[in-house]
């Protein structure tokens, strides 16, 4: 049953401090330790304490950033210092001044999708759940909220489009800007979107695709993906060894075995040849959407991992059954989330990053739920 705008708005007022609520009390009891302690914002007060910092951005030839290294902790820096303007000087003077204000451009941005789409309760309670992850994970001095604020940007980038050449540019030009802002690997989330939203219009255009035609459609797009993470891995070889000994310690039993973390993903086969990382990838692309293995070692951390992830893939089975009334928001907002999902693969550690660096994606998984309430939509798929 569809919920109504105006008793989605009055729940989420009711609920919404109550969320934050719950998410901080599990940040500084049950993860303290792990999330609070070696946070990497003490070190960023220490930074600032000794320093100011400029905005930087992600060209090789920049010499302030390594050809490896990225610009987002520089940058997330540089935006508090500029924030700064109530002196704030401890780690958790920063926290409390970013769950205020993060938390408010995260309401205000539920209430807006609220009033132009209807959602399910199954749909609410995913959102409510996407508000404790944040505040659990993200909303600390951390890159993370430098992050999202370009996830913001991609999504206002086709939030309302109905173009749909308008659109892609508008959506790759604010990739572009969190490549050049933040991580230099979402020039692999671009091209990954673009292969993504291309086999989203040409493989699943027919409505009567039964299931089993859209599983064997998405695990040959899975092996696609595959086969550009080889051919990325054979260039980065010769032309950029830096960066390729990094793809490869991901995947290797170095960083799989590295001491401290609990919910590292080890590697299958402990790599080696780009063709065994090629195969490592293709399966560590399924076990980040299904993380089962969290059981085996029992925390009620992981279990939010297992819940989560539960849910994301619920949302994007749900998504493919309503292909025949896809809407481009619909159809931007799933490849964005599949091309981020295939890039993660290739470079996340452990499932705790994985759901901390996910959670910050929350703007455009947003517009993969509900419908949309405006009677004259425009659907890029009519089959």
């Amino acid at each position: 049953m569809q919920n109504d705008a105006a008793k989605n708005i009055k729940w989420l007022n009711t609920f919404f401090l109550f969320l934050i609520a719950i998410a901080k009390v599990v940040r500084y009891t049950i993860m303290y330790e792990s999330l609070v302690v070696p946070g990497k914002g003490f070190k960023f007060i220490a930074d600032m304490a000794i320093h100011s910092h400029d905005f930087v951005i992600n060209i090789k030839s920049f010499n302030a950033v390594a050809q490896v290294e990225s610009a987002a902790g520089q940058n997330t820096m540089a935006l508090a210092e500029v924030c700064n303007v109530f002196g704030l000087t401890t780690y958790y003077e920063w926290e409390f001044f970013i769950t205020i204000i993060f938390n408010l451009l995260l309401y205000r941005g539920i209430v807006s999708f609220y009033k132009t789409h209807s959602v399910s309760n199954i749909e609410v309670l995913f959102i409510y759940l996407n508000i404790i992850i944040l505040n659990i994970f993200s909303f600390c001095l951390s890159k993370e909220i430098l992050q999202m604020i370009f996830w913001f940007i991609i999504m206002l980038s086709f939030k309302g489009q109905t173009s749909q050449k308008k659109c892609l540019i508008r959506v790759c030009f604010a990739i572009l800007l969190t490549i050049l802002f933040t991580r230099k690997y979402y020039g692999l989330v671009l091209g990954y979107f673009m292969l993504v939203y291309i086999w989203q219009d040409k493989f699943l255009s027919n409505a009567k695709m039964s299931n089993f035609k859209i599983i064997i459609s998405s695990l040959c797009m899975l092996s696609i993906m595959a086969g550009v993470y080889y051919i990325m891995s054979s260039y980065l070889a010769i032309e950029a060894e830096e960066s390729y000994e990094e793809l490869e310690r991901v995947m290797s039993k170095e960083r799989g075995t590295r001491a401290g973390i609990a919910s590292v993903i080890k590697p299958i086969f402990g790599g080696g040849s780009i063709a065994i990382n090629t195969l490592e990838y293709f399966f560590k692309i399924i076990r980040l959407m299904f993380p089962l293995e969290l059981l085996l070692q029992f925390k009620i951390s992981y279990l939010i991992t297992i819940f989560f992830q539960g849910f994301i893939f619920f949302i994007m089975l749900t998504v493919f059954k309503k292909r025949k009334n896809y809407t481009l928001e619909m159809t931007i907002a799933t490849a964005l989330y599949i091309a981020f999902w295939l890039t993660s693969a290739a470079f996340e550690p452990d499932f705790g990053s994985w759901i901390r660096h996910q959670s910050v994606v929350f703007p455009v998984i947003l517009y993969m739920l509900g419908k949309k309430n405006q009677s004259k939509t425009k659907y890029l798929i009519i089959n």
